[in-house]
Formats: C-alpha cells, structure tokens, sequence
C-alpha cells in the first residue's frame, strides 16, 4: 500500500469529523480501524504528528523528511540529531501544508511532469540520472515521494505567490536609477559574502520556542552539519533555493541587528540566533571584502563538464585521451559523446559563484583552454575543461539585474507577510 494511504484516510476522517453524528463517527472509527489493519502488515502504523487545519501530517511524513535530510546532508543519525530535526522537520512540514492548501484554494495545479522535470534538474545537478537518485534514496528508506510533496509544495507556492502579488509590484526608472546610483557607491564600500537561513514565529510563545529550535541548529552548523542543506530545507528566505547564499552585499544593506554581529566575526563563523523585526536569522560569514575591491565571484566561465559515472581506469584512461587530443571545446564535446561519456554538459558563461564551492577554487586560477583533471573516486571520473572566461565583472551593475532583483527583493517580503498570516490564521493542533 502507498505510505501517503493512511495519511489520506486519516485527513479525510478529521475533515468530516465536526459534520458527523456519534453513530457515523463510530463506523468511521471502525472504518479507519480496519484499513489501519490492512497496512500494518507492511509498516507500523503512522500516528498523527499535527492537524493543519483539519488535514494530517503523519509521524511518517516526518520520519521520512528527517531521513531525507539526513541522507542529503551527510549528518550522523544519532538520536540526539534525529530528535532535534523532527521538531525542525515538523515546523516545516505544517508550512508546506499550509502553502499547498493556499495554492489549492486559488486552484493551482502543479502537474506531474513539471514535478518531474524539477526532479531531473535536481539530478543532474548532483550530476546523477533521477533513477540512481531514486536507488539512492531507496537504498537509504527513503520514499521518492517525500522528495517529491517537497518540491510540489514548492512549485505551487512560488506560482501562488508570483500569481497574488507579482502584478502588483511595479519597479520605477528612478528607483532603478537610485539603487544604481547606491549600489556604485557600495562598490567603494566594505562588502561581505554571507548565507542565512531565516526562521518565522507565528506568535510571541512560538518565538520564544523558536528560538531555543534557532540555538539548537546553531549548534548542529557548528558540528559540521552543512549550511546550504539546513538552509534549503528550512529557510524562509528567498535565498533557500540556493543554499541561503546572498552572493557579495555592502555591510550598510544589512539589518541594523545582523551589522555589529557580521564585524566581530571571522571567516567561517555561524552566528548565535539574531532577531529582527523580519524573523530570526542564522548567519555564516563566507568572505569579506575591503572597500575599492571588485568581486571576483563575478567573474564569468564557460565550462566543458565531461563525466562518467562509474570511475573505472578505462573511463580515465579516456578522459586522458580528450585531453591529450584538446584543440577545441567544440572537438572536444563531440569527442566525448562518441567516447560515450555519461554526461557531457557545455555550461555558458556562468559566475563563478554559482558553481560548487570545492569547484571554484580551481576554475578561478585556470585560463581559457586549461584542463582540470581527469580526476577520479569511487563514484565518477571526471574532467572540467575551462573553455572562455571574462573578469572584471563584478565592476560593472545592470539595470536589468536591478530591477529583477528588486522585484524578487519585494515579492519575498510580500510571501513572507502572507506565509506569517496564514500561520496567524491556521488552527494547528500537535498530537
């Protein structure tokens, strides 16, 4: 029987409930009783974890997610850090609900394919088919379906939201012409690259206790647990799609609370909770800059990105051969699909900073035409040939980048504002 069985039959009781006569409620019961019995053969019963406005989250849905992030994220499963992600876990499962039955009631939609083709680019940014994904997460007791109520949840609410709010956000030339002018004065500013995961209260009580979840994760970041997968999977920000990364910002942008705790800080350092008028945050100090500089995050890389996905010498030994042949990427990209190279991917010119962090140190001390690599482990065999790059990019400031992040600046606050009523205005009842 499909694990989301129960949780079904379990939301639909709960949902008639306050309809039903004392004689219905008892068949029902009955009802429930012997498809509870049914399933018990293949697990043990899902109990209730919370009522999102008479719709139910199970103790599986929570247990699931919690082995989601706990495979995704290379965190040890001890009982200290399972019992401290089922509260964080659940915190996020009762938002997901809430969005999704905000996305139902405007009669949005998220189809299966585009479920599917979020889950391929999801694979392939892990540079994995979506069927060793699938294995993966098989392997490890965790249904593809718990990935996949995560990102419809996500698909829907950002459609919602883009819906609700997008055509009443109107970006004007003088405010582009004013934040350029501003973001040319920061060039001359001291900058700081930081991530941030953002935690949202519904009330005063719950901050108080979301505070001591805030403190908890500060902890389990500064264990080793990765900052990018916390982020993705509990952030309230707009900035969790990537990790929580918000790239280079002018010290003086940041909240008037975040400021004097980002300067006492080092490299690498994960700030105590912080709270502000938007939230509690969570910060981690990536790099700083001193005024006049130009980020060279910025900088702009066309790679060549050829893999295979089981590492064996003869893979690298055709990997050698590219490379010992290289005159073109062009070449080079037909070569490798001949060769039957598992992937073989051309990515355009792309910022330094939107590739993989242990990738970026590399890429930038390479020329156009270098070759990183083959290099080899117990997974794949890979090469990245650097194909054209552009630098001094970070001196220069689009009015298009403007106003689409001005636009996306508003639109969070907006989601943000709404995310906080429906909390204010759900009945969630914790079992």
């Amino acid at each position: 029987m499909e694990f989301s069985c129960l949780t079904h039959i379990m939301n639909t009781i709960v949902s008639l409930n306050k309809f039903m006569t004392t004689k219905n409620k008892i068949i029902a019961l009955i009802f429930m009783a012997f498809m509870t019995s049914i399933a018990v053969e293949a697990r043990e019963v899902e109990g209730i974890a919370a009522i999102v406005n008479d719709e139910v989250i199970s103790k599986f849905d929570v247990d699931q997610r919690v082995n989601l992030f706990l495979v995704t994220s290379g965190i040890e499963r001890t009982p200290q850090n399972v019992d401290g992600l089922r509260r964080q876990v659940l915190r996020s499962l009762i938002q997901e609900k809430l969005q999704l039955q905000e996305a139902l009631d405007s009669e949005i939609d998220v189809s299966r394919a585009e479920i599917n083709a979020a889950m391929q680019d999801m694979a392939a940014g892990s540079n994995r088919s979506l069927d060793e994904v699938e294995k993966f997460l098989k392997e490890n007791n965790v249904h593809i379906r718990t990935m996949e109520d995560q990102i419809e949840a996500e698909l829907a609410w950002n459609r919602f939201v883009r819906g609700r709010f997008g055509g009443q956000i109107s970006i004007g030339e003088l405010e582009i012409d004013e934040t350029l002018e501003r973001a040319e004065q920061a060039m001359n500013q001291d900058r700081v690259n930081i991530s941030e995961i953002l935690l949202l209260a519904n009330n005063q009580l719950d901050g108080q206790r979301l505070i001591a979840e805030a403190a908890q994760i500060v902890q389990q970041l500064r264990d080793g647990i990765n900052f990018g997968a916390v982020a993705r999977q509990f952030s309230a920000a707009s900035s969790s799609a990537s990790g929580g990364n918000l790239g280079w910002i002018p010290v003086n942008q940041l909240d008037e609370n975040i400021v004097p705790i980002i300067e006492n800080m080092a490299i690498g350092d994960i700030s105590e909770p912080i709270e502000t008028s938007a939230g509690i945050y969570i910060v981690q100090l990536n790099s700083k800059q001193q005024s006049g500089g130009i980020d060279p995050t910025r900088n702009l890389f066309d790679l060549l990105i050829i893999t295979y996905d089981v590492a064996t010498d003869g893979h690298l030994a055709k990997l050698e051969t590219l490379r010992e042949n290289f005159t073109t990427c062009k070449k080079t990209e037909i070569s490798a699909n001949e060769m039957k190279a598992r992937n073989v991917t051309r990515t355009g010119q792309v910022e330094l900073r939107r590739f993989p962090k242990n990738l970026q140190s590399e890429i930038s001390k390479k020329e156009a035409g270098q070759v990183i690599g083959p290099k080899m482990n117990e997974k794949i065999a890979e090469m990245v040939i650097v194909c054209d790059r552009k630098d001094d990019q970070g001196s220069t400031i689009s009015r298009d980048a403007i106003e689409n992040n001005l636009y996306s600046q508003r639109l969070a606050i907006m989601a943000r504002r709404h995310l906080r009523e429906l909390r204010r205005d759900s009945i969630v009842e914790y079992r």
